[in-house]
């Protein structure tokens, strides 16, 4: 299996799920040393890594496959790139209070497409449409099927921009209760079981975004902030990511340990078996 680009370099074998520098914002600093707390769902555990690498949450060329010619094609990867950085810079500005104030239009657009994508690139929600794939194609090499999970995801980042195009987004921000990330950290209301037409996903442990459609049509994809002062909206995002949590669930230790009980195998099993997934007429079908 090649690990090599068509320029015959390495190609990007450690990709992150959920950006590293995003889950950085929840690391914390213990005796001079940065330290990332979570649940691992695999086994209902709560963990800690030290440093800022986010080890937990790389999968190995998830969104490099193996092409045509022979050679990984790292286009998916590099794509996600600037949007994660503006989306960083955005997280980052709000934690310090400035609000984006550096940022231009097109950067902040950026960062809002960053966080719908993160709705769509979990290494679960791959590895469901991998079985699904093979199950439509026994015969199927696992390079073929690779790329066909790629094309779909392409396919589905593009219905979701052009479904959220038109909305305003609102950054809550300074809450009073920590927050909760996991790793499918968007909350897409339209696809849940009992439909809304809002998305909602954190960006630091003390602030999340909100998409809904814009009140005035002429005037939309405005960015808002707005100071989330109640416990309300936190207790929402984090019930959502506790509940959409398939591999980890990061946070605060005193909090992880808080609803330990809540990631137990059997609770995550039983989401599981009513989880919903996007599925358009793609290469897949």
């Amino acid at each position: 299996m090649t690990k090599l680009n068509p320029d015959g370099k390495n190609a990007k074998r450690r990709n992150h799920t959920v950006p590293r520098s995003l889950l950085c914002q929840w690391a914390v600093t213990e005796t001079t040393r940065k330290t990332i707390h979570y649940i691992d769902c695999n086994d209902g555990s709560q963990k800690f890594e030290i440093g800022e690498k986010a080890n937990f949450a790389v999968q190995e060329y998830q969104y490099v496959p193996i092409g045509t010619n022979g050679f990984r094609d790292e286009t998916m990867e590099n794509w996600f790139s600037p949007d994660e950085s503006a989306l960083i810079t955005l997280a980052r500005e709000t934690t310090a209070g400035t609000f984006g104030q550096s940022m231009s239009a097109a950067q902040k657009g950026k960062a809002i497409r960053a966080c719908i994508a993160l709705g769509y690139r979990s290494h679960y929600e791959f590895d469901k449409m991998t079985e699904f794939a093979a199950s439509r194609d026994p015969q199927a090499t696992s390079e073929v099927i690779q790329r066909a999970i790629i094309s779909h995801f392409w396919f589905i980042y593009g219905h979701k921009f052009q479904q959220f195009k038109n909305w305003d987004f609102t950054i809550f921000h300074s809450l009073p209760e920590k927050l909760f990330i996991c790793d499918r950290p968007l909350f897409d209301g339209t696809v849940h079981k009992d439909p809304v037409d809002m998305i909602a996903i954190p960006i630091s442990p003390n602030a999340f975004l909100m998409g809904m459609p814009a009140e005035d049509p002429s005037a939309h994809g405005t960015l808002f902030w707005r100071n989330g002062s109640t416990s309300t909206l936190a207790n929402f995002m984090n019930h959502h990511a506790m509940m959409r949590a398939r591999e980890f669930l990061v946070g605060d230790p005193v909090q992880l340990a808080g609803v330990i009980d809540e990631m137990s195998q059997s609770k995550i099993h039983d989401r599981k078996s009513l989880d919903r997934f996007v599925l358009k007429k793609t290469a897949l079908e």
